[in-house]
């Protein structure tokens, strides 16, 4: 043995892992997930490339547009050069993108996927080449993340760890971030006996044909086909087995449980169980079955009382099987005595809260903090409220968009507590509307608004666009809603999520307005606007119009 090459080698590994290893000569992560710390994490990189990351971004449009069932969502995410400085510990020529998929997107605050040996072999810090951190957008609290994968590990199951960590980029602070252990290579090796198993993530999709060909291979070693996948799928579609001895046969069957429980508990929302989104799922060669690790928890914990997770394709299924539903209500009861004790979660909220005041004024999100408090206390009691479940929606097919057009609209009228009338919109001036429809040109012979209030604090500007329809006349109503405290000159509302959508009415439709199309990718701004009597209320809206079509499997 050549005693140089040997201590070079070893020198190496330290310098990689921030110079730590366990007593095996393992390199030792763990202090770079301590709880009680708050990493300090500053970012430099070119203000071009800054720019451009930070603008990069994913739409509803973009991801579910034409065959969006073909295969995983990817986004328009890329790498950048930077360099990165961790309480001391520092790599340069690493790579770092914008992540997220829509909800948590941000230009200002953006979250952050961090490869550290994207540019340069073995490049590591603190024992890991791949880093992420968490914006948090969605969770003013900051604390939902931690406090949700605890619950899971709590319950068994592998999950995350995680930590806080203040940001800076090119030496502007960005706040508060959650660092959340990557669920890679290095993760599996901690929960499972093998790595070389099958990884998929999974994002707005689900076991069940038409649903799976979005699950996205996350290792060179997963296998491509899906097949793991297709299997449970074919298996329950075909029903020549019992629900219980397929789910036996591919998952472990206990942590399948255990999951959705910990998923119920902690009103994970837009997880597997309630939106088949934000999860991985793994396959332990050893054992030959799968395994659900959460992922994406920042929605978790917030006051919708009695939600439970009845949309993912399995959970629906157990559902549906009265010994199987009575297990899983059973597993739920078991966790009140071990990752759900309320006390002990409100003891976890105060410590966190003690961490992030070493960094800043925590009665700026008190309220936000007390809204989690709220959740756990009362969280047993709404579980109870709603067992058991007795209405369970049938599964259904995917949707993907289709494009039906565009519309760029200039409007002018004045702000009413009337209710919308089509003959007096049609006599204001000053209201253009320019607008394709499934390929084609729309001509309007007239063209006015209405602007008022709709209800609870919310206004809406109506157009009416009147032209000769296939049928005789027919009008066009573009509608958008807003909150009325946001209405003022200069303004910007936004459009995607429900924001507007396109009416249309005629004769056929007994002349009432019927919703043929969503706007999406749009925004409409107030040159001139006040939500007084008779004040006026001008402005421009362009959008993409856009419907929801069911796969047609």
């Amino acid at each position: 043995m050549n005693p140089t090459l040997s201590l070079l080698t070893i020198s190496t590994i330290l310098v990689s892992c921030g110079g730590k290893t366990d007593d095996e000569g393992i390199c030792d992560d763990t202090e770079f997930f301590a709880e009680d710390r708050v990493l300090q994490v500053a970012i430099t990189m070119d203000d071009g490339d800054w720019d451009s990351l930070r603008h990069q971004s994913r739409s509803i449009p973009g991801e579910f547009v034409g065959d969006c069932r073909s295969g995983p969502y990817k986004g328009d995410y890329t790498y950048f050069p930077a360099t990165i400085d961790i309480d001391g510990e520092s790599a340069s020529d690493i790579g770092i993108r914008k992540k997220g998929f829509i909800g948590s997107q941000s230009t200002e605050k953006p979250g952050f996927r961090i490869n550290l040996d994207e540019y340069v072999d073995d490049t590591k810090l603190y024992c890991t080449d791949n880093i992420t951190l968490n914006n948090s957008v969605q969770d003013p609290a900051l604390i939902r993340q931690c406090l949700t994968y605890k619950v899971f590990r709590d319950a068994g199951l592998p999950a995350p760890r995680c930590n806080f960590a203040r940001v800076s980029m090119n030496g502007k602070d960005l706040g508060i971030y959650v660092n959340v252990e990557p669920v890679k290579k290095r993760f599996l090796r901690q929960h499972f006996s093998d790595d070389d198993g099958d990884l998929y993530e999974g994002t707005i999709t689900d076991f069940a044909p038409d649903w799976y060909s979005t699950f996205d291979v996350k290792t060179d070693e997963t296998d491509a086909t899906l097949s793991t996948i297709r299997e449970v799928a074919d298996a329950i579609d075909a029903g020549t087995d019992d629900l219980e001895t397929i789910l036996r046969r591919h998952f472990d069957f206990e942590r399948l449980l255990t999951f959705l429980s910990a998923e119920t508990w902690t009103g994970h929302w837009d997880g597997y169980g309630g939106n088949q989104n934000n999860f991985f799922v793994y396959r332990d060669p050893e054992t030959d079955k799968m395994t659900f690790i959460p992922w994406g928890v920042d929605g978790t914990m917030h006051p919708e009382e009695y939600w439970f997770p009845t949309k993912g394709y399995l959970a629906n299924q157990i559902l549906r099987d009265e010994a199987l539903s009575k297990q899983w209500y059973d597993k739920i009861g078991d966790l009140r005595s071990s990752a759900w004790i309320a006390e002990d979660l409100q003891a976890e909220i105060n410590r966190m809260e003690s961490v992030l005041a070493t960094e800043f004024d925590t009665s700026v999100i008190e309220e936000a903090l007390n809204e989690v408090r709220q959740f756990v206390d009362e969280r047993e009691r709404t579980i109870k409220a709603v067992l058991p479940v007795t209405e369970v929606d049938d599964f259904g097919r995917p949707f993907c968009m289709v494009e039906r057009g565009f519309i760029d609209a200039e409007f002018s009228t004045t702000w009413t507590s009337e209710a919308p009338n089509l003959e007096t919109m049609l006599a204001t001036e000053g209201t253009t509307i320019d607008m394709s429809f499934d390929g084609g040109t729309i001509d309007f012979d007239a063209a006015g608004a209405h602007a008022g209030p709709v209800e609870d604090g919310f206004g809406q500007v109506v157009m009416a666009g009147a032209f000769e329809g296939e049928n005789g006349p027919a009008y066009a109503l573009p509608v958008f809603y807003f909150e009325i405290e946001e209405v003022e000159p200069g303004s910007e509302i936004g459009l995607d999520w429900g924001g507007g959508s396109l009416l249309y009415m005629d004769e056929t439709t007994g002349w009432e307005p019927i919703n043929v199309g969503e706007f999406w990718n749009g925004a409409a701004h107030f040159d001139a606007a006040s939500p007084v009597e008779a004040e006026a209320v001008t402005g421009f809206l362009t959008s993409g119009i856009y419907t929801w079509t069911e796969v047609d499997g």
